[in-house]
């Protein structure tokens, strides 16, 4: 249903022109996990989405996805089986620290390079919350071509497929299965919907703190002196 109503054949996504222009010079911006709705398109070519993956993963904020999934793993003692002591949890982390390094160097440079989509999140920013919710959602399925179209999102299903394919070569026996490779490449998934919905929606829990903080600045009674 998702890819029904996000993938209408040969639509664009919001933001992005119908012949994408390469004349916007570079900037900073072109290496954000995000395009906003009125900037400028600038299509990353083949050696742009290599350097991507590399701001993807070394970026402060990558950091965090490693300690949950370590934490929780730990927490429930379930794959991968390293075991619920400090080692197991150093072990967890490692492994996850791999797993993640992979999954983004194949879903964010080489996979979008190879079969020319972009890796980056196209913002709607505009419209209901649940319009704007399913939209975030589907980009976990349906990514934007070098061309500016719109198509099902074989790098970033292919990339986490592969990614979790290699883990069968570092984790304990138990783990490395097909049953593990495909609930991990479901969650992975599942997870790359939530990354997209967090960045869809905290632009605006931002502006409304903002805009709190302002109000309740300008609000305050001026101190007599």
């Amino acid at each position: 249903m998702i890819l029904y109503i996000a993938l209408p054949g040969a639509a664009q996504l919001p933001g992005s022109p119908a012949a994408p222009s390469t004349t916007v010079p570079p900037s900073k911006r072109v290496w954000s996990q995000v395009v906003e709705p009125e900037v400028p398109y600038r299509r990353l070519d083949f050696r742009d989405k290599f350097i991507f993956q590399l701001h993807e993963n070394f970026r402060t904020a990558s950091l965090i996805p490693l300690f949950v999934s370590a934490g929780t793993s730990q927490g429930w003692d379930n794959a991968p089986h390293y075991g619920s002591d400090e080692a197991g949890f150093g072990e967890r982390l490692g492994a996850a620290a791999l797993r993640q390094a992979s999954m983004r160097f194949l879903s964010d440079g080489l996979m979008p390079a190879l079969l020319r989509e972009d890796p980056r999140y196209f913002r709607k920013a505009y419209g209901g919350y649940a319009a704007r919710g399913l939209y975030a959602a589907s980009r976990a399925f349906v990514s934007q071509r070098d061309s500016g179209r719109s198509g099902i999102n074989y790098a970033n299903i292919t990339g986490h497929l592969l990614a979790m394919g290699l883990t069968m070569t570092y984790y304990p026996h138990q783990d490395t299965n097909g049953g593990t490779v495909f609930r991990g490449t479901a969650l992975s998934l599942l997870g790359s919907a939530g990354n997209n919905l967090f960045l869809e929606f905290i632009p605006d829990v931002l502006h409304k703190f903002h805009e709190r903080k302002a109000g309740a600045v300008i609000g305050e009674p001026k101190t007599p002196r």
